[in-house]
């Protein structure tokens, strides 16, 4: 709906509520995530990848199919 003045969307609710699960500074996996704010692990993984094109998360993994995936906000988690 609303814009940014620099372009990106105005995160919502669902993004807010990403972030928040991830204020812990402990990473946590898609599934977690998704049970946290009561979404589909794929609408979730969605929204993960949007966040982390914005430079909002950072995920650490090998890869798109690894079980040990983990994301957290952009200023936290392992260097």
């Amino acid at each position: 709906m609303g814009s940014a003045r620099l372009g990106h969307p105005v995160l919502d609710d669902t993004d807010q509520a990403i972030l928040a699960s991830l204020a812990g500074g402990k990473g946590r996996p898609t599934s977690e995530i998704a049970e946290a704010i009561a979404l589909t692990p794929r609408a979730t993984r969605t929204r993960l990848a949007r966040l982390v094109g914005r430079g909002l998360v950072r995920e650490i993994g090998t890869g798109p199919q690894d079980p040990q995936r983990r994301y957290y906000l952009a200023d936290r988690g392992p260097a």
